[in-house]
């Protein structure tokens, strides 16, 4: 293999994974490359305080926090299609250490209202270990949100692991519509978890005798 064929490979793996990265849309409407998960970086312009939004299509959504809709008196984020069409995708979330909550049982949950054109939308939640390896993770798959919709408290419940490094949390919607998240609640809980955990505490089903 040739110097020139060898420098290929690197290059093309780099642009790969520049394509999957997620921009994040500041307020005053700079895009920039999203940090890598678990780096705990929030951008100081983000559109609102301590919560990253982003997109993983140019100007597909606009976040920001309502003038117009409560929740019971609460400020609520909004997020808003603009330009995005069935498989765009948009997020409002938070990253931070895991520290506080390992070896305990997490409950993420949200108060969610929709008005959707067509969209559907999910509460997530992830939980990683310091080298980046993912511990726990549920975005509601078969429970998402579709339609519109009044408000209603929605939940992800995952276990934190000794082994925990962060915690990200959030909301992601796809297509379009309007989307509205208010009362974010992040408390110990006995509730089960709803995914089940990523890796077993011990080997199963060694004879095959379960199918």
């Amino acid at each position: 293999m040739t110097n020139g064929k060898m420098l290929l490979w690197p290059l093309g793996l780099i642009i790969l994974v520049l394509a999957y990265i997620p921009s994040h849309v500041h307020a005053n409407g700079q895009k920039v490359m999203a940090p890598p998960p678990g780096s705990g970086f929030i951008f100081p312009s983000s559109p609102i305080k301590g919560w990253s939004a982003s997109s993983w299509k140019w100007d597909g959504y606009e976040f920001g926090i309502s003038d117009e809709v409560f929740y019971e008196k609460n400020n609520c984020a909004f997020i808003r299609s603009v330009t995005a069409d069935s498989d765009t995708r948009g997020a409002l979330s938070q990253e931070f250490k895991a520290t506080q909550y390992r070896n305990k049982r997490m409950r993420f949950s949200a108060v969610v209202k929709m008005e959707a054109i067509d969209m559907s939308a999910a509460l997530t939640m992830r939980v990683i270990d310091s080298g980046m390896r993912m511990l726990g993770y549920d975005e509601m798959y078969g429970r998402n949100m579709t339609g519109t919709r009044d408000w209603q408290r929605y939940k992800v419940v995952l276990d934190v692991p000794e082994e925990s490094g962060y915690i990200t949390f959030g909301i992601t919607v796809r297509g379009k519509g309007e989307v509205w998240v208010s009362s974010v609640m992040f408390e110990e809980t006995k509730d089960e978890p709803t995914a089940p955990p990523m890796y077993p505490n011990e080997p199963v089903n060694l004879d095959f005798s379960e199918v």
